[in-house]
């Protein structure tokens, strides 16, 4: 971490004093360092002292809009100090440029000194009031205004009370009062002896005490031993409070069993729907801590948190699991409410065996503040969490939760635009069930899709914009032994009619992805097996006017940019991640900042040139052919985030 950086941490976390300091020491070595200026025109509370921070950042960058809004405020303007006589006119100063004098420099319009003061070094300048400056001008340098050694000097103990010399007390009375002479001895054995009278003689002897030391220990551990036998005998046995909550198991795909959860000491989170104003939040999840970014820097959230995590469109709330129980925590006001214990969590649906239950994915319902979720099983002898394919919903206004599908009846949920339905993603079907749990019917029933390590296999969907339809992408059910097998895509209306195939692709085992704007679909065509790596294409969304995109240099498609018409995949000779174009040829690097990229993880686009990408080093916040800063420092697998300003559609 940088200093500017651990700096900012600082004032985060609320500690300006300690902020100041750092910020004092780090301009006094690098007076040319405009973001550390700015920061310190943000800690320091004095008008003159912050204006000339911002004055400092114009000579460092004479455009600066901040500086030249700041110093275009009529309250940050301060009068000029008073120049003395002797002084010749400021040569460093700017014309109109103002700065605050120390608070210890006596202002007087008489050039003779007080009497019993040293007479002060003649200033030559204003420059010497403010700067180090008799060495510095010497030496033809500017240094840093002398406010910032007062800053940076540790806080001292206050000074004391009997005046100094030189100040005018010094001058009416320069010699000290003679010392009191000393109190007579007092006589032994009188009432004002404070002399310990001497032990008996038995206590001398080392025997006698050893003796006495441990019958004095022994009775205070019988009487403590005693008492505790006693107060255990007249304790009553504390009651363990358990929810008040009933439970019932429906029959399949039944409509909702609800129960209401007690009501909480703590008021429980109001999440109304935020207009989202294009302000960028990462919710980052490292080493069980939450921090949440934004403006460049993190502050932290709360910690003892695990996964799932899940912040809200406007991101002023994160969804978190800590050991089984579901909690909810404001960005702002860090006000923490547990929304279900683990009690009340494995109440959900009653099931034989040892393994607990644990929430296990998470969303919103749009456009409300409707939170969905489904649990897992967490193996007690270690292992992957195996999902239970269910389905509630958490009104985080009422705190009322619905169990809407039973264990197996659900899967990976997806809920429309309008928020009226939830498709659910299984091994072997595609589903629709309404949000109030109705009604419950299955769109489209396949054969269950072999995968190398025999693991369930959900196929995703996509929504479109107006909730009329779901988009499927479907592999060939073995496409390891099956060269031939096309991949095939599917609208399946939610009206009830029937299941349209759109296109087939033969991908021998490549990705298939569908443009944000549900027009194109973009393949790669594995022709390496050792690799994986193979030529890239692109097609409308009904399998027609097939091009080539790539073959010179076998890639890994890795997805389309928010525009629909540019795409990123990663090249096999360098390992490089680069931008292509369906309507150009060539390519372009992602980013110009060296990052060392990890294969498994790809370029998540914010807006349709910012992205968020997770490398060897952290993550990363970049702009595509431009630089990326490190958001948050660790290895791949060690940082969670999640974020706003998401796409809805096609995503």
């Amino acid at each position: 971490m940088s200093d500017v950086e651990s700096i900012q941490v600082l004032i985060a976390s609320g500690r300006k004093d300690e902020a100041a300091r750092e910020l004092a020491r780090l301009l006094s070595g690098s007076p040319e360092n405009l973001e550390a200026w700015l920061l310190m025109a943000q800690v320091i509370d004095d008008p003159a002292r912050k204006a000339d921070c911002y004055r400092q950042v114009l000579k460092i960058d004479p455009e600066n809009p901040l500086a030249l809004a700041k110093l275009g405020e009529p309250h940050q303007k301060a009068s000029p100090p008073p120049q003395p006589v002797s002084s010749p006119t400021p040569t460093s100063a700017t014309a109109g440029e103002v700065f605050p004098l120390k608070e210890d420099v006596p202002v007087t319009n008489s050039t003779e000194p007080l009497p019993g003061q040293i007479p002060e070094k003649p200033k030559s300048s204003v420059e010497d009031y403010l700067f180090a400056g008799g060495q510095a001008l010497a030496l033809g340098k500017e240094s840093v205004p002398a406010y910032l050694r007062e800053i940076q000097a540790e806080p001292l103990a206050p000074p004391p009370l009997e005046p100094s010399r030189g100040s005018l007390f010094d001058a009416l009375d320069r010699e000290k009062a003679p010392s009191p002479p000393p109190p007579p001895p007092i006589p032994p054995g009188s009432y004002r002896d404070e002399t310990p009278p001497s032990p008996p003689p038995w206590y001398k002897k080392p025997a006698f005490r050893i003796i006495a030391t441990l019958v004095i220990l022994a009775c205070f551990g019988a009487a403590i031993f005693g008492g505790a036998r006693i107060m255990a005998a007249n304790t009553p046995p504390t009651a363990t409070l358990q929810p008040s909550l009933t439970f019932e198991i429906l029959p399949t795909k039944t409509p909702q069993n609800t129960w209401t959860p007690l009501p909480s000491v703590t008021p429980r989170p109001t999440l109304t729907p935020i207009p989202n104003q294009g302000s960028l939040r990462v919710a980052l999840l490292q080493v069980n801590e939450i921090s949440l970014w934004r403006a460049g820097a993190s502050s932290p959230v709360t910690n003892g948190a695990n996964l799932p995590m899940l912040l809200s469109a406007g991101g002023d709330l994160v969804i978190f699991n800590r050991v089984g129980d579901l909690w909810s925590v404001g960005t702002e006001d860090k006000k923490e409410t547990l929304l279900m214990d683990v009690d009340a969590v494995n109440k959900l649906q009653p099931v034989d065996g040892p393994d607990p239950r644990v929430p296990l994915h998470l969303g919103w319902l749009p456009p409300s503040g409707v939170l969905l979720f489904s649990t897992g099983f967490n193996p007690v002898e270690g292992g992957a969490v195996r999902p239970s394919e269910d389905l509630n919903k958490i009104d985080l206004a009422t705190g009322k939760v619905t169990r809407l599908l039973q264990d197996g009846e659900g899967g990976i949920f997806y809920p429309s635009p309008d928020g009226n339905l939830i498709a659910l993603s299984s091994p072997d079907s595609v589903s629709l069930v309404e949000t109030s749990g109705e009604t419950f019917r299955e769109i489209f029933v396949f054969d269950p899709i072999l995968t190398p390590d025999l693991s369930p296999y959900y196929p995703g969907l996509v929504w479109t914009e107006d909730s009329s339809a779901v988009l499927l992408i479907l592999p060939p059910r073995d496409a390891a032994s099956d060269t031939v097998a096309t991949t095939s895509i599917w609208r399946l209306p939610v009206d009830g009619s029937e299941p349209q195939r759109l296109a087939e692709v033969n991908t021998n085992g490549g990705p298939v992805m569908i443009s944000p704007d549900q027009t194109r679909v973009l393949y790669q065509l594995n022709i390496d097996p050792e690799s994986g790596a193979g030529e890239l294409h692109a097609t409308l969304i009904d399998g027609s006017e097939d091009t080539i995109l790539r073959t010179a240099t076998p890639a890994f498609l890795l997805g389309w940019m928010l525009n629909s018409r540019d795409y990123t995949f990663r090249s096999v000779s360098d390992n490089s991640i680069l931008i292509g174009s369906l309507d150009q040829d060539g390519a372009a690097p992602l980013s110009t900042s060296l990052l060392r990229y990890d294969p498994a993880f790809v370029p998540e686009w914010v807006k349709p040139d910012e992205f968020l990408l997770q490398t060897a080093d952290g993550v990363y916040l970049g702009y595509a052919g431009s630089s990326a800063d490190l958001i948050a420092k660790g290895s791949p697998g060690t940082i969670f985030y999640d974020f706003t300003l998401k796409q809805v559609a096609g995503q």
